[in-house]
């Protein structure tokens, strides 16, 4: 997950440059299963900006795990087997452009 912050909108067009920092060292959460288990993802997306399709081909396509997660109802999808997950959380700054 990433948390990105900034003190104004910052918008460009066409190519440009984004200065970023981290506000706060990564935080990682790594949980190990001593059984397989089903790790399931919701994903509630807001009227005014729903990005649940750029989300459903994320979570179904190949880049988290080869053959991706299974959807299984409205936003919900689910991968079993898990045997370890692991959690890292990113606090990002937009410093200027």
């Amino acid at each position: 997950m990433t948390v990105l912050n900034a003190d104004r909108e910052y918008y460009e067009r066409g190519i440009g440059t984004i200065k970023m920092s981290m506000k706060t060292q990564p935080v990682i959460i790594d949980t190990p299963y001593e059984t397989p288990a089903t790790v399931t993802v919701t994903y509630a997306y807001d009227p005014d900006d729903d990005y649940s399709v750029a989300w459903r081909n994320y979570l179904t396509g190949d880049s988290i795990v080869e053959g991706g997660f299974a959807e299984t109802g409205s936003g919900k999808y689910s991968l079993s087997g898990v045997e370890r997950l692991v959690v890292k959380e990113y606090d990002i700054k937009i410093e200027n452009m």
